[in-house]
């Protein structure tokens, strides 16, 4: 955890942004006081990167990205985060297009978001619970804000453009290169197959490329991609309050 007043750098952080943390291989669950309901709302969830579309032959994440069990979880992940409950809603999106390479919908294309939301609303504090998959678990973080008063929780992929938000112009999008790692979390036999076929076909991985005429592209990169829907194993050792 750093404390962003104590970092030295080159460019000033948004004054909106206090502390930085990095994931190690650990897992983040947010407990709510009071604590909601165990329902979360995905009505607005939309213009994703749904794989389900792009490659509907290799579109199912590897099952040991989804357990909580540490014995069985993958060596892959940097980290997960547990969520119980809130709305969740996809952010501004904008157009793309993807390259019909492994069977995908017309569906596929037009505007996808590179962020996604989630709002609790009527809360007193949050305690943020860090537990690595090697079992240990640090003190939680708790946060609170006076009444009437927002905190906002960003979790970044910081290979993206810009994901800290510093103030800028000018950028337009670019083809996001970075979306190929969507593929590196098949699972195993999805992947060596999908390997076997791109080589054999002298194809490249379908990364989506934006449309021309788009406006400044701050940040948007290193887009989401949704999977196939698949079952967690051993979710109440991560929401052990449930």
């Amino acid at each position: 955890m750093f404390n962003t007043k104590d970092l030295d750098l080159a460019e000033r952080l948004p004054a909106s942004v206090q502390a930085l943390r990095y994931f190690k291989q650990e897992r983040l669950a947010i407990k709510t006081t009071p604590l909601g309901e165990n329902t979360i709302n995905i009505d607005g969830l939309k213009s994703l990167a749904d794989l389900s579309l792009i490659s509907p032959q290799y579109a199912t994440a590897d099952p040991t990205l989804l357990t909580m069990e540490p014995a069985n979880i993958s060596s892959r992940l940097a980290g997960q985060v547990v969520i119980d409950q809130g709305t969740l809603k996809s952010g501004k999106g904008i157009q793309w297009d993807i390259p019909n390479t492994l069977g995908r919908d017309i569906k596929a294309n037009g505007k996808l978001a590179h962020e996604i939301f989630l709002s609790i609303g009527g809360l007193d504090k949050v305690e943020l619970y860090f537990t690595g998959f090697n079992g240990y678990t640090n003190k939680p973080l708790v946060l609170t804000s006076p009444a009437g008063t927002a905190i906002e929780i960003e979790i970044a992929n910081l290979c993206d453009t810009n994901p800290l938000r510093w103030e800028t112009s000018g950028v337009k999008p670019q083809i996001d290169h970075d979306f190929r790692w969507a593929w590196e979390l098949l699972e195993p036999t999805a992947q060596a197959g999908l390997s076997t076929f791109l080589k054999d076909n002298s194809l490249l991985l379908p990364v989506p490329h934006p449309k021309p005429h788009e406006p400044d592209g701050q940040g948007m990169n290193c887009m989401p991609p949704k999977y196939k829907d698949a079952s967690l194993s051993g979710l109440s050792k991560a929401l052990p309050w449930r």
